[in-house]
């Protein structure tokens, strides 16, 4: 659709990624990709998303990242993961730490920090997830937060 190719065109750009339409996804691959974004309408995927996943949910993780993208990583790759790693680099407990997110690719770093903050234009379970909802990104909703919380703090 018209729709999809517009957002498909969106992620492309904000991401810097190349994007390839394939007819079968397996035949197609010739490496190790680090993510797979399946971009459709939501109806559709969800149509066919328990068919996706359950051929590859031993080796891969899914996520809807928004109604209309469904993402794909290797097992134990997530956001969460990544914070995880930092924490331990760093010598920080995950209490110290403030995540932002608003998709549904963010839930797993959201529970994860010690202050999950959904933006106001997070999807509903992200936000239900969250200790704190604030404004949408186009609100400045992070600095919106971050005020909020140092208020707290004095």
């Amino acid at each position: 659709t018209d729709e999809n190719s517009f957002m498909i065109q969106k992620e492309k750009v904000n991401n810097n990624m190349k994007v390839k339409l394939v007819d079968n996804l397996v035949k197609d691959i010739y490496f190790n990709p680090c993510k797979i974004l399946i971009a459709a309408p939501h109806e559709y995927l969800i149509s066919v998303s328990d068919n996706i996943i359950s051929k590859f949910e031993d080796k891969l993780t899914f996520t809807f990242s928004t109604p209309f993208f469904l993402e794909a990583n290797n097992k134990g790759i997530s956001k969460a993961a990544a914070l995880e790693k930092i924490c331990e680099i760093y010598n920080i407990t995950k209490d110290e730490v403030i995540a932002f997110g608003d998709g549904g690719n963010d839930l797993s770093m959201i529970k994860y920090a010690g202050m999950g903050v959904a933006m106001g234009n997070a999807v509903e379970e992200l936000k239900e997830a969250a200790n704190m909802v604030t404004l949408s990104n186009n609100d400045d909703g992070i600095v919106f937060a971050l005020n909020q919380l140092l208020k707290k703090c004095v």
